[in-house]
């Protein structure tokens, strides 16, 4: 019976991951069968523990206490409501870590890349005009999943697929045949990041290359130039060969030249409302306005400082979102996370290590565009590895001697 049931917890835990880049409704759907799993044979025990013991989901957990406190001072109910029930998905990374096991992490790690491989194959379906256009791509912007705005979660779960497959393919001990798949996969995905729209996975797709060269080539002037080399030759490469690309870059720099003249521009909108998201937080820096209550302020701060821009209804940054939302304890609350897993991925010595040191880093660079721990998709995609590689963390461990060896 164990047996059973042990199965039923790994391929529920398995299936769950895949389906996070596919549909919204059976992701939710199984959620709540693991919830439900968790209540009838979850280690209690195990998950008290990790509320306790486990500074990332302390972390968690208390930057979501924030964000609940600072309800007290909001003005928009519903709105305030709205946000807390999102952001409330933190409290199910001890539940996650419970019914987790650090040997199935590779079949969790191949569980995503699959579905990743499904959307990408249909994205180029549809990008060649093998088959129309459907759910919500366009063929300017073939992303059928994840929404009318889908590339920009998108876009960042392909840079982590490439790098989880480059990873598998130094440190994995398969044949050279599974090898070279990997290898066509790389190349392919790199191709569909960029005839897709998403501008932060793409930016921090050149910053990963600069973590790969570093973690798995020896560290010289040789390969830093290599490197350089590399990234300028693919950013050129996409920029004459993709349409969308080419384009959203010109825009781009176009938007921020005329920003003065003309806000009513994609860039333009999101420097006006960070210009009044920092505005807010200079009138409310210690506690923040309040959960829910930017949309409204940020129109009223609009009015007064750029009449002739469209805000945003959120921030479009993470940091701000939440500085802005719940205050500087919240900011904090933020970064720490992120410090801890980057301390904690530099003292646990295994093979993993690579991904514990790249999976922070990616998300604080695209956290500069986009609020990606309140997106539905990419809040749960961190949260799911953030289980997986910090499983057994104690506040001890961040005590321990720094580890600079790869396994």
């Amino acid at each position: 019976m164990q047996n059973r049931v042990d199965l039923v917890r790994k391929y529920l835990l398995i299936l769950y991951i895949f389906t996070i880049p596919l549909s919204t409704a059976i992701n939710n759907i199984l959620f709540g069968f693991l919830i439900l799993f968790w209540i009838i044979w979850g280690d209690k025990k195990k998950t008290i523990n990790q509320i306790k013991q486990n500074p990332i989901v302390v972390a968690f957990i208390i930057l979501f206490a924030i964000f609940a406190i600072s309800f007290l001072w909001s003005q928009n109910t519903n709105e305030a409501i709205k946000l807390i029930k999102k952001e409330s998905f933190y409290l199910a990374l001890p539940i996650f870590i419970s019914l987790m096991k650090k040997d199935e992490i590779e079949s969790y790690i191949k569980s995503f890349l699959s579905a990743m491989f499904i959307s990408e194959f249909l994205s180029y379906l549809i990008f060649f005009n093998i088959v129309p256009p459907f759910l919500h791509a366009t063929k300017h912007d073939p992303v059928p999943f994840m929404g009318p705005t889908g590339h920009i979660s998108y876009n960042p779960m392909l840079v982590l697929s490439i790098y989880l497959l480059i990873f598998l393919f130094f440190k994995s001990k398969s044949s050279k045949i599974y090898k070279a798949i990997s290898a066509i996969f790389i190349i392919t995905m790199t191709i569909n990041l960029f005839i897709t729209g998403g501008r932060a996975g793409q930016v921090a797709f050149f910053f990963m290359l600069i973590v790969i060269s570093l973690q798995y080539f020896k560290f010289s002037l040789k390969s830093f130039l290599a490197t350089i080399a590399l990234i300028v030759a693919i950013f050129f490469t996409a920029y004459s060969n993709s349409k969308i690309f080419h384009q959203r870059v010109n825009l781009a720099i176009s938007d921020i030249k005329n920003y003065k003249t003309n806000k009513h521009t994609s860039v333009g909108m999101r420097i006006a409302t960070w210009d009044n998201s920092l505005r807010i937080i200079k009138d409310n820096p210690i506690f923040g306005a309040g959960i829910g209550d930017f949309g409204d302020l940020v129109k009223s701060y609009s009015k007064k400082y750029t009449p002739d821009a469209i805000m945003n209804p959120q921030p479009h940054n993470m940091y701000l979102f939440a500085w802005v939302n719940s205050g500087i304890f919240a900011l904090l609350a933020l970064l720490a996370i992120f410090i801890f897993q980057i301390r904690a991925a530099f003292v646990i010595d295994d093979k993993y290590k690579p991904i514990r040191v790249a999976l922070p880093i990616l998300y604080l660079i695209i956290m500069f565009s986009e609020s990606y721990l309140s997106i539905h998709y990419t809040k749960i995609l961190f949260l799911i590895f953030s289980a997986m590689l910090f499983i057994d963390l104690k506040w001890s461990d961040l005590k321990k001697p720094h580890q600079s060896r790869y396994k």
